[in-house]
């Protein structure tokens, strides 16, 4: 049993430096059954799901832009979530009141 262990930890491990070494993260690597257990045992932060988020100008906050199209198109196979914001309106509707902030949104094209 013991030395089944090492060499499905040792298979998972290699996997694991290949993709990273080739610039992917963790969660990239197809695991079978077996190896399973020990991604979890391993926790690795690039096996763990991500949100990813893209900071876009004001502008830019309803359908994204350019930059975050392609972090989109990037992680789109992944099991990671990608998210636009802008910091600068995020911030700006923290200092409108409660009762004026759905025209707030209505302005630049946003939901709630």
């Amino acid at each position: 049993k013991r030395g089944d262990d090492v060499n499905i930890l040792n298979g998972l491990l290699s996997k694991c430096m290949d993709a990273v070494s080739d610039g992917r993260l963790a969660s990239t690597v197809d695991v079978n059954q077996h190896e399973i257990p020990y991604v979890r045992d391993l926790g690795l932060l690039t096996s763990k799901p991500m949100v990813i988020i893209c900071n876009v100008p004001e502008g830019d906050a309803a359908d994204g832009n350019e930059m975050s199209a392609a972090v989109r198109e990037r992680f789109a196979d992944s099991p990671h979530e990608v998210v636009t914001i802008s910091a600068k309106l995020e911030e700006e509707v923290s200092q409108i009141p409660e009762d004026d902030r759905q025209e707030f949104f209505d302005t630049y094209g946003l939901s709630q």
